[in-house]
This record gives structure tokens, C-alpha cells and sequence, in this order.
């Protein structure tokens, strides 16, 4: 007999980004990625003991294979008795309740590689394969998806219980510390542990908990093994390129010279973080048959979109930036130390990439930098995207004859938030923004810079609601910041030359602005929404006026950027949103202000 389990780790808050240490957060997202690999190799099972497809496989009377893994997900294929294939299921609960509950010490001390499966939480869900062909082994994965479902929503799903502790994890902030991590003493001060008389060699114990401890011990070299299988970087790269270990030496500025431009006081102090979520991707696996092959189909193809979103991030843009040889701004912003050069680290000649992966696989994707790189970066996701598709086999077109192909596009969130923001925070808020451009099988993008660490009140609908007003009331407003992703490195291009070449000051914006909410409204009133068609009237009357007045070649193009899916709505509607939009994002494009942070002269055009 043949089943399906539907394998998923879930409550990411809460196993994930409950801390916003780089290293534990690495140690939690690479686990879900490393736990599915299928390898069969009895050497490389033996220096992975973690993986799960061995501990069913070699079950006694049952066969396994894994079908295909996302992000956090994966689906079994077993063949055997109904008695054997429950053990080995109860065998593979019994390993992820155990396996890196404790990090593990080679005989010298140092530690073990060993995922912390224990530490995150997993559902199930088996389904027996009732009859043959596709229909059947669809019917089987919907029933086992359900199942693995309902055991979170219903909160059956197994949990490790909290232990008590008089301490509070200094790491994470939301658990019982009940163990300790040995660090050296700056980084232990960093975590509030007094280190008093201690000198620059001695190390101090810093309370947490055990799912920070067992996190973190992986944390540090799980980014390189991912770098070298997605990637395919090579391993004398380990000494050439490294990673920053914490999100303030991530967005700190690097050392230039001090009659050079520092960075925009808006923009200092916040990361870029970065989140995309696929479009109707369980439609079009369902469309493609929405048996386990198709499921396999579908996730090869989005994992090579995935990985060339990666690489068109880190190998076409970082690496590059750090190998130029001209020891401009944009080598130091990728790469640099937030400390001057004659620092050890630096003097070492090791380059460090600022950039993380916290999501990747299946549907979702999430990265953070710092946030005068996000604007270039985002950019080059969308570049990498432009244009995918994978072939539907059940389909093909009546005339041509041609299989079917579904576009394979992204909705997608660029959130500026202050670095002291839990990343937790601002991966929620980038979510809930993501989820408001969905516009069809397009790609969008939706941007919002955050300025205090506390998340709006309501949340972001609310705080879009109070600033353009209500969706319904004004949907071409809403639609028109649902920008378009394909054209998104041409909009960047757009706003840099805008911005350097002094056509249309951010001090007439705010103008705009002001005409917009105030003019022709009485004193008793409250101002008008930005979303309001009077409002984008008023302020295009006074943007037009400034066009005739002033001396360059402004026009109405370098203001109406944003444009409505409606085309009957007119332009001019749209000045008060268009005007926001650029005040909103003005410091993110070129944050030194002089073009030394051009975003267009990165993308490789002229600005």
C-alpha cells in the first residue's frame, strides 16, 4: 500500500524570527531547508544524521522518497503495510521531538553540526493512496494536507514545553533562559551581562534559552553550506567573503572619508527587508493536475526562480561591489566594516557581504540589507523574475498546439524599518503589505518606510486607510501604489535622474501635499485624503503651475510616475498620490544625495 505525508514546519514567530540574533534566526531557516535534502548516501547520511527521509527509508518494510520540499514543507511517497508505515511515521515524530534538543561536542570540544529539529514546530498529515493514477495520488496529497492542517489549526500539534526559569533568555527576549552561551565579553555587554574586569580575551556566560543555544550553534556555518548548494560558491570563498552577525552591523555605515557625504539621517539606522510571496501557486498546481508529479514540477521550477533571484542579488550585484577594484562608496556600503580600517577584521582583508536570507523555497522568499541598498537590490529581484513561466503538460492551446504556460509572478513588500524593530515586526508588516498589491498574475511590489519601531496603530491597512483613505472609496489610488514589478528598475531609474538632476525639489512636493489636503477646504473640515480625485486635482493645478515657472525641463511625467490599472481614470487624479510616493521613497534613492549611492549607475544604465 502506498501513503502520502505531508510534512511542515509551522509558527514561525514563535521558532524563527522570535529573536532578531542573525546567527539563531539562520540556525531556524536553514533547518527547515537542510532537514528534507534527499540524499542517500551512506556517507553523507552518516555526517547528517539529522535528515528525515533516512529515518523513514530505512524502516523495516517501508520504502520512502521525498517528492518535492519548499521553504519549510515537504511530501513523502511510502510503500508498505499499514502497521510498518505508522512506525515509521511515529519514528520520524519521535526523531524531530529529539534531534539538536542539546547541541552536540565533537571529542575535542568543539561543537557539532546537529539541526535543531527539536526546537521548531512540525505537523503531519498521512493519506492513504486509494486507487491508481493521478486523480487517485491527487485526491491522497489534498487529503494529507488537510489532515497536517488541522492539527495546527486545532492546535493538536505537538509543542515543547516552556520551562520554567527565574531568568529571560537575553537572545531571544521571549523565553525562560534556562541555559547559557559562552561569548566573548564586548558581544556579551552587547546583551546586557556585566562585565566588569574582564579583559579583552575572557568571555562571560549570557543567559537563554535552550532553543536559542541550540539555534545559534548552527547558525553561524548554515549560511555558508546554503551559499555553496544554491549558489554553488566555492569553499576557498569562506575566506574571502564573510557575513555580519548582527542587523546593527548590518545597516551601520561604512567607514569613508570624512569630507564625504554620509548617509541621509532617514535612511541611517534601518534595514531593508524585503518579502515576497508567489501568486497563485496552489492554483496553478492544481491546474497542472495537482497530483504529487505536478507538485514536483511546479517546485523545481520555483526553486530555479528562486535561485535566480539569489544570484542575481548576491552573485551579480554584492560580489561584484566587493571585488571592484575602485575603492568607491558602493565597495564600502556592500562590504564594509562599521569600525575604521586599521580594525583587525579589516586588516585581515576579508570582505563581508551585508546581506541575509532569513526565507527561502516554496512559496515565499524574504531577505533583509541595509536600507540604502534595498531600492537596487529589489530592483534586481524583479529583473531576475521578469518574464517566468513553467509549462502546464495537461494542457496545450487549441491553435498552436503548444502546452500551456502559467506566468510565475510574485506580490511583493519593501519595508524600511528602524533597525530596533523585531524582525518578527517588520517581516509581519512587509507580509501585510505583500498581500495588498495582489493584483492577478502580475508582479507588484508595495513599498512603506517605518519610522518608529512600534508597528501603526490598527495596522498598515488602517494607517493606509487613514493616510489615502478607504480602499472602495478610492481603489485607484490604492491600485496605483501596487507597483508594477516588471517595470519597477525603470521607476528607480526614473525617480534617481528625477532627484539628481534637480527637476522637480522635494520642497515642491511638500507643496503639492499642502494644496492638496487644504486648499478649498473650509477651516471646520478635516484635510482631504491623498486618495481623494479633488485632492490630485489641486495639487496637479499647482504642479503645473511650477512647470510653467520654473527653468528646467520639468513636466508632467516626472511627477505622475504612478499610474492606475483604470484607464479612464485621469492622471491628474493621482498628483496628491503620485507627490506622497516620491517624498516617501525620496532618501532611499541615493542616500548620500551627491549620486555616489546612484541606484541607476548600479543597475548598469545611465542615470
Amino acid at each position: 500500500m502506498q501513503y502520502l505525508l505531508w510534512l511542515e514546519g509551522v509558527d514561525f514567530d514563535a521558532t524563527l524570527t522570535d529573536t532578531n540574533d542573525l546567527s539563531t534566526i539562520r540556525g531556524g531557516s536553514f533547518t527547515l531547508l537542510d532537514a528534507f535534502v534527499a540524499d542517500q548516501d551512506p556517507d553523507r547520511i552518516a555526517r547528517a544524521p539529522w535528515r528525515l527521509l533516512p529515518r523513514l527509508h530505512h524502516v523495516p518494510g517501508v520504502s520512502a522518497d521525498l517528492v518535492f520540499a519548499g521553504a519549510s514543507q515537504g511530501l513523502f511517497r511510502l510503500d508498505g503495510s499499514e502497521q510498518a508505515v505508522a512506525a515509521a511515521v511515529d519514528g520520524l515524530k519521535t526523531h524531530l521531538s529529539t534531534c539538536g534538543l542539546v547541541p552536540e561536542k565533537t571529542s575535542s570540544g568543539t561543537p557539532r553540526k546537529s539541526l535543531p529539529l527539536a526546537h521548531m514546530r512540525w505537523v503531519t498529515g498521512l493519506a492513504p493512496i486509494d486507487g491508481t493514477g493521478e486523480a487517485a495520488e491527487a485526491a491522497a496529497l489534498r487529503t494529507a494536507h488537510f489532515r497536517a492542517r488541522r492539527t495546527q489549526m486545532e492546535d493538536t500539534a505537538a509543542r515543547r514545553p516552556v520551562v520554567p526559569a527565574d531568568r529571560i533568555c537575553r537572545v531571544g527576549r521571549t523565553r525562560p533562559a534556562d541555559d547559557e552561551i559562552e561569548m566573548p565579553w564586548r558581544q556579551a555587554a552587547d546583551y546586557g551581562v556585566d562585565v566588569t574586569g574582564l579583559s579583552a580575551d575572557d568571555r562571560a556566560p549570557v543567559p537563554v534559552s535552550a532553543a536559542v543555544k541550540a539555534r545559534k550553534a548552527v547558525g553561524r556555518y548554515a549560511r555558508w553550506c546554503f551559499h555553496q548548494d544554491k549558489l554553488g560558491w566555492p569553499a576557498d570563498w569562506r575566506d574571502e567573503f564573510g557575513f555580519v552577525d548582527h542587523f546593527q552591523q548590518m545597516i551601520a555605515e561604512p567607514y569613508v572619508d570624512p569630507k564625504k557625504p554620509t548617509m541621509r539621517e532617514a535612511v541611517s539606522g534601518k534595514l531593508a527587508v524585503f518579502y515576497a510571496d508567489g501568486n497563485d501557486f496552489t492554483k496553478i498546481r492544481t491546474e497542472m493536475g495537482g497530483s504529487p508529479d505536478a507538485f514536483a514540477r511546479f517546485s523545481h521550477e520555483a526553486a530555479r526562480l528562486q535561485e535566480a533571484m539569489l544570484r542575481r542579488i548576491v552573485d551579480d550585484t554584492l560580489v561584484p561591489l566587493a571585488g571592484d577594484p575602485d575603492p568607491q562608496v558602493w565597495r564600502l556600503a556592500a562590504t564594509g566594516r562599521l569600525r575604521e580600517p586599521d580594525d583587525e577584521e579589516e586588516r585581515s582583508g576579508k570582505r563581508w557581504l551585508r546581506f541575509e536570507t532569513l526565507l527561502y523555497g516554496g512559496d515565499e522568499i524574504c531577505w533583509v540589507a541595509p536600507a540604502w541598498l534595498g531600492m537596487l537590490l529589489a530592483a534586481r529581484t524583479f529583473e531576475a523574475i521578469r518574464g517566468a513561466t513553467i509549462e502546464d503538460p495537461h494542457t496545450e492551446d487549441p491553435h498552436t498546439k503548444d502546452k500551456k504556460l502559467h506566468p510565475l509572478t510574485i506580490e511583493a513588500a519593501l519595508v524600511f524599518a528602524p533597525v530596533k524593530m523585531p524582525i518578527a515586526t517588520a517581516r509581519a508588516l512587509a507580509k501585510d503589505l505583500a498581500d495588498s498589491v495582489k493584483c492577478g498574475k502580475t508582479n507588484r511590489l508595495g513599498i512603506h518606510a517605518f519610522e518608529s519601531v512600534e508597528p501603526p496603530m490598527g495596522g498598515l491597512a488602517a494607517l493606509r486607510k487613514r493616510l489615502i483613505g478607504d480602499e472602495q472609496a478610492f481603489p485607484a489610488a490604492h491600485r496605483a501604489l501596487a507597483l508594477d514589478g516588471d517595470a519597477f528598475p525603470a521607476l528607480v531609474e526614473k525617480i534617481s535622474a528625477l532627484k539628481l538632476e534637480g527637476r522637480l525639489p522635494r520642497s515642491q512636493l511638500y507643496r503639492l501635499l499642502r494644496a492638496a489636503a487644504r486648499t478649498g477646504v473650509s477651516p471646520e473640515k478635516p484635510p482631504r485624503l491623498l486618495g481623494d480625485p479633488e485632492a490630485g486635482r489641486q495639487a496637479h493645478l499647482i504642479f503645473e503651475r511650477y512647470c510653467r515657472g520654473a527653468e528646467s525641463n520639468t513636466g508632467e511625467d516626472d511627477l505622475l510616475l504612478l499610474r492606475s490599472d483604470d484607464p479612464s481614470t485621469p492622471r491628474s487624479d493621482l498628483a496628491a498620490v503620485n507627490a506622497w510616493f516620491l517624498t516617501h521613497v525620496w532618501d532611499y534613492v541615493d542616500p548620500t544625495g551627491d549620486g555616489t549611492l546612484d541606484p541607476a549607475r548600479a543597475l548598469g544604465r545611465p542615470s
